[in-house]
């Protein structure tokens, strides 16, 4: 997660050469708001990178298992910061770009 703030770090850092310090508190809320996107928009760029397989299942130790493995363990390192999104419209989103496929 930590690599996903570093574009965010860098946002904010640029934004304190032209923005005041009281226009930078009022911005607050959106820099925090910030954390998470930033987060779930580098999770669906990495999932989009290494693709999706056809089949439902696959062979252990083949490209397809490493492909599920990795895109599992990435997710699960986001149950934490999107966890306050747990039941929005926003994450259900955020899975159904992923390849999700939910109900209503």
């Amino acid at each position: 997660m930590y690599e996903t703030l570093i574009p965010l770090l860098v946002l904010f850092d640029l934004s304190t050469r032209r923005l005041t310090a009281y226009e930078l508190l009022l911005t607050g809320p959106v820099w925090l708001a910030m954390v998470p996107v930033t987060s779930m928009a580098v999770a669906l760029l990495v999932m989009r990178l290494i693709g999706r397989s056809k089949r439902r299942e696959c062979d252990l130790w083949s490209p397809g298992y490493f492909r599920w493995l990795f895109a599992h363990h990435l997710l699960r390192s986001l149950e934490g910061p999107l966890g306050v999104l747990r039941g929005t419209a926003i994450l259900n989103a955020f899975y159904r770009l992923g390849g999700a496929k939910i109900g209503r």
